[in-house]
């Protein structure tokens, strides 16, 4: 590479790293990441979280009770941590949204879907 080449490269990960700066400044960041916390070190959350998890692999295989894995389910979406956690993801996802409208406005074209890999080699995606 020539020196040029490193410095522009060095110049858009300055750039991309006061990007991810910017956003963990916002507070939807700080209630996102604490919310995250908060529902991971939750007992009774993470303790229904395995339970769930038991129960699907039991109901899966054919040998567990839907209505039993239901009530799990429905006993963690009623948690206030799960609760807290889903409403600062969809801040987040707000909060990432926007920054995808603006970089998208910069570059003439929408960000996100361009940043997403192909699944097959072909031009077309195909």
């Amino acid at each position: 590479m020539t020196r040029k080449t490193d410095e522009s490269e060095s110049s858009h990960f300055e750039a991309a790293a006061a990007l991810a700066r910017a956003i963990q400044e916002e507070p939807r960041w700080a209630e996102w990441s604490e919310a995250t916390d908060a529902a991971d070190a939750d007992p009774e959350l993470t303790g229904l979280a395995d339970r769930y998890r038991e129960l699907a692999v039991l109901v899966h295989a054919g040998r567990g009770d839907k209505a039993e894995l239901d009530k799990v389910a429905d006993r963690i979406r009623r948690h206030p941590a799960y609760r807290r956690q889903e409403s600062a993801e969809a801040a987040m996802v707000d909060l990432l949204r926007e920054v995808n409208v603006t970089l998208s406005e910069q570059l003439g074209l929408d960000f996100a879907s361009a940043a997403v890999p192909r699944k097959s080699g072909g031009c077309c995606g195909c």
